[in-house]
């Protein structure tokens, strides 16, 4: 599914890893790079515990995108 099934099937994949995987970044590689990079930029974290599942996007995103991500509370103070 991750790899021929339909866009809406793959986002359903990839949401369901978002919000259960305990090893979110080892269980996305059963995607294409292209498609772990659409979907993470196109990710909304749910309402039902918002404030972790936003909080584990903005790292994963960091990871596939490299885009800066803001997370005040694993920031480096110097």
């Amino acid at each position: 599914m991750a790899q021929n099934g339909s866009e809406q099937e793959k986002i359903f994949l990839f949401s369901k890893i978002m919000e259960n995987a305990t090893d979110v970044l080892r269980c996305l590689d059963i995607f294409t790079p292209a498609d772990q990079q659409k979907m993470t930029l196109s990710y909304k974290a749910p309402l039902f515990n918002h404030s972790f599942l936003d909080k584990r996007h903005k790292i994963i995103k960091y990871f596939i995108t490299k885009q800066k991500v803001d997370i005040p509370e694993l920031q480096w103070i110097v």
